[in-house]
């Protein structure tokens, strides 16, 4: 459907179906697309993918085409989701990798990052004018839709350095 995902879903049935290779439609079962599964190249996120793409892709073999009489990747179990890699530090480090920051406008950023726990996209698009200093919060506008607003209160510890920085910048300047 979007033309961004269409090369990595050609790339992922060409896996599967070698260009030039016949394949009997018998050949075709859940145990063998298991296998060919486990067997693909990446990451648990990457299969989990190849899942997704290998399903639609015999979804509609099944119901458009009807080459099969049911879909062979509905008993192929999905590859679990790969670990998060979100850390929590204690506040000792954060204020140790918010000081080792070069200059004061990183500093700013990475106080409001784990100060305010805002997102690096987020934190790009702010004006001056999104600190609400005598609330100690930043209006930080959602980058999902346009409707989605929000307001991030700021840990006491990062609120000096964000201020420091932002207090003499134009209300228009963008953090």
């Amino acid at each position: 459907k979007r033309p961004k995902n269409v090369a990595p879903t050609r790339h992922r049935l060409r896996y599967l179906f070698p260009e030039g290779e016949a394949l009997p439609r018998s050949t075709v079962t859940a145990e063998w697309l298991t296998a060919k599964l486990y067997a693909y190249p990446g990451t648990a996120g990457t299969l989990r993918g190849v899942h997704s793409a290998w399903t639609v892709f015999f979804d509609y073999c099944t119901r458009v085409r009807k080459l099969f009489e049911a879909n062979p990747m509905a008993t192929v179990d999905r590859p679990p989701a790969p670990a998060s890699v979100v850390r929590f530090y204690e506040l000792d480090v954060v204020e140790r990798i918010v000081d080792a920051q070069p200059d004061a406008q990183r500093r700013a950023f990475m106080a409001i990052a784990y100060g305010a726990g805002l997102e690096s996209g987020v934190i790009r698009g702010l004006y001056r004018s999104d600190l609400k200093p005598a609330d100690r919060e930043i209006h930080a506008p959602g980058t999902k839709t346009h409707t989605r607003q929000r307001m991030a209160r700021v840990s006491g510890w990062a609120w000096p350095i964000i201020w420091r920085y932002a207090k003499d910048l134009l209300p228009t300047a963008r953090l």
